[in-house]
């Protein structure tokens, strides 16, 4: 599963359910985000003395490049702001403290060299 793409065609289907009044299509986003909070710590990369970071997807676990990065925190965030739901904010703020940090610039860039 890829994170970004899952938020992406979970909100749009939000917006679709919410534009058209589709019952089915709200439940369907009930249960993307359920699915979400359960499997998002899976997303998890701690670095040791360096800290936290997003997978960019679950196949192969490798960090998220900083776009991407940036990309989750503000999709978190909205997801947040959506439900009301602390996980996503949690996570967000979690995955937003070394966004500046240039040691994981280069540890993420080195793992995408690859």
């Amino acid at each position: 599963m890829v994170l970004n793409g899952h938020i992406f065609a979970t909100v749009s289907l939000f917006e679709y359910a919410q534009f058209s009044d589709n019952k089915e299509a709200l439940e369907v986003v009930v249960k993307s985000l359920e699915g979400l909070i359960d499997i998002l710590p899976q997303f998890n990369i701690n670095y040791p003395l360096i800290g936290p970071w997003a997978a960019y997807s679950l196949r192969k676990r490798r960090p998220a490049s900083v776009y991407y990065q940036r990309m989750h925190v503000h999709q978190l965030k909205v997801l947040h702001e959506l439900t009301g739901h602390p996980t996503f904010l949690q996570t967000a703020e979690r995955w937003s403290t070394k966004l500046d940090s240039p040691i994981m610039h280069n540890m993420v860039k080195a793992h995408w060299v690859q």
